[in-house]
């Protein structure tokens, strides 16, 4: 399994901690009228609407960017479809933060906010600014 050159597991940093740095770093330049589009996937649907990946493993963000985790090529499939689905998390809890600013989310399905639990929203975006400032 692969670690980011910041120590935590490759593929969290990639498709989530990258994007949130990223994203935050710009927010005191948006204008007006900023859109933010977030990339996402349908992998975190899980089978058998995620091209065959397995359905994500939420668990605490810590955890997530733990590089000590099973390095199997099961388990780092799953960590990508919960790193997408870490993608829609980030982008519902920007949405909520920001006012007047467009954020949206691609996929390759459309997604409803039916699995979007605000407590892990908030959570996610609480950690990965801590972790980012480590």
């Amino acid at each position: 399994m692969g670690k980011s050159e910041d120590g935590f597991e490759l593929t969290f940093a990639t498709n989530h901690l990258g994007h949130f740095l990223l994203v935050t770093s710009l927010l005191d330049n948006l204008t007006e009228d900023a859109r933010i589009a977030v990339v996402s996937s349908s992998s975190h649907y899980g089978p058998p609407r995620s091209l065959g990946f397995p359905a994500p493993r939420w668990s605490h963000p810590r955890e997530l960017a733990d590089p000590e985790q099973d390095g199997s090529a099961k388990a780092g499939r799953v960590r990508y479809s919960t790193s997408k689905l870490a993608n829609l998390y980030f982008t519902y809890e920007l949405s909520r933060r920001l006012d007047g600013v467009k954020v949206v989310a691609r996929k390759r399905k459309k997604s409803s906010k039916d699995s979007y639990d605000l407590a892990r929203a908030a959570e996610l975006w609480a950690v990965s600014e801590e972790l980012i400032k480590a």
